[in-house]
Formats: structure tokens, C-alpha cells, sequence
């Protein structure tokens, strides 16, 4: 038995079956016939470029700021779980109930962050024929933290993990292809 929540057409190539802590999801892989997207007129009037952030997630050129939604009941609450797990004795069923909330927090997270990522990137390439986004280098941006810890990086290399850059420049990349919008 499955819910299926979109309906497919086209022979199906293959299927993952992947469990997640909130149960078990099949993908399905299916040959179509694409058709071509035709690109957008080019105007200077309709192109934005994109400086991506951690305080602001998004600034726009036209000077629109983007938030990212507010997730930090869920993360506290992940962590208030994350430390009573550590005195729970591993072989009990309270440790194994606690494991699977934290990984149903996890993932109910990761799941509002993908969905932000989709429909700012699909409204994006929408509303504008050109799209022009600085390159980032995540790794580059993470800030080494050892025993000299400065007040005011504190929680940085967290707030730049919780954004997410490298899966929104992805995500906006391939809808930009595949609404025919121009992308550098």
C-alpha cells in the first residue's frame, strides 16, 4: 500500500525505498520526454543578483530582503532531547523513544528548510528573466573555533549550517534551467 501524492506518467526505470525516522518513502524513477524550455527574453530590467547570507538569508539587488523561517523551538526542544538522552542507559526503551524523537526533529526540520529553499527559489526565477548569484564556498566561510573562543563569532559555524547556502544555490540553479530563466 502506498499514498501516492502526485500522480506519474511514463515507464517507470526504477524505485528507492528509503526509511526515514518518520517511516518509509518510495521514489520513483521515470523515463519522460522532456520538452525543451525556451529561455526568456534577456532584460536588464527584469535581472537581480543575489548576495546570500546568515543574518539576512537573501538580499536582493532591487534591496528585498529574505528570512529563513524561525526554526529554533524545534532546535531547542532538539536539544533539550539531546541531553536527557545522554543520562538515559542505551538498552532501555525511554533511550530508544528519545532516539526517535530527536531524529523525527531532525528530519521535520531538514524537511521545513528544503521546502523554504524550493519555493524561494521557484518564486525567484518566476519573477525574474536573469539571475546573477555570487558563488559561495561554505567550507571557506566556517570560522575555526578552538579553546580561544570569540564572543562574537559564537554559533556562527551553527547559523551558517542552518541556513543551508549550498543546497538553495542548487536548488535555484536547476529551476532556473528549468523554467528557461538565465542563470550566472
Amino acid at each position: 500500500r502506498a499514498r501516492l501524492h502526485r500522480r506519474f506518467y511514463g515507464q517507470i526505470k526504477h524505485v528507492t525505498i528509503k526509511q526515514c525516522a518518520s517511516g518509509y518513502y518510495a521514489s520513483f524513477c521515470v523515463d519522460v520526454r522532456e520538452n525543451s524550455v525556451s529561455m526568456k527574453p534577456f532584460s536588464l530590467d527584469n535581472a537581480v543578483g543575489i548576495d546570500v547570507g546568515v543574518h539576512h538569508f537573501l538580499t536582493l539587488s532591487d534591496g528585498t530582503h529574505i528570512e529563513m523561517p524561525d526554526v529554533s523551538r524545534l532546535q531547542h526542544r532538539k536539544a533539550f532531547l539531546q541531553r536527557r538522552l545522554k543520562h538515559q542507559q542505551p538498552t532501555s526503551k525511554g533511550y530508544e523513544k528519545t532516539k526517535l524523537q530527536i531524529a523525527k526533529l531532525s528530519e521535520r526540520i531538514s524537511n521545513i528548510r528544503r521546502d523554504f529553499h524550493h519555493q524561494t527559489a521557484a518564486e525567484i526565477c518566476k519573477k525574474y528573466s536573469a539571475i546573477c548569484m555570487e558563488t559561495i564556498h561554505v567550507a571557506g566561510m566556517r570560522q575555526h573555533v578552538g579553546k580561544d573562543k570569540d564572543a562574537k563569532n559564537r554559533g556562527f559555524n551553527r547559523k551558517l549550517a542552518n541556513v543551508g547556502l549550498a543546497q538553495f544555490s542548487n536548488f535555484i540553479e536547476q529551476k532556473a534551467k528549468d523554467t528557461g530563466t538565465h542563470f550566472c
